[in-house]
């Protein structure tokens, strides 16, 4: 768990099982960036509906889309090498 001025996160590598399942206990945090080189590790995203979620790296709207389809749009951000954006 880390700290960024008030808020609580944590940075979650999807490509590692262990760490894969540390999401589920980082209810209590104010938002969790994820990073996974593998997208089918993607779907996991559909378990994160009460915080804000960062998804950290560089991809086309191809994995966009698929991002959009399987968790809510409000509580993504897209980081990448240029820049955030908010859906």
């Amino acid at each position: 768990e880390l700290e960024w001025g008030d808020k609580s996160f944590a940075i979650i590598d999807l490509d590692s099982e262990k760490q894969a399942t540390q999401f589920e206990d980082s209810e209590k945090l104010d938002f969790v960036i994820l990073h996974s080189a593998d997208w089918q590790n993607c779907n996991r995203i559909q378990e994160l509906h009460t915080r804000r979620t960062i998804i950290s790296n560089t991809f086309g709207s191809k994995m966009k889309e698929r991002i959009q389809e399987s968790a809510p749009t409000s509580s993504i951000m897209f980081m990448s090498e240029t820049g955030m954006l908010e859906l």
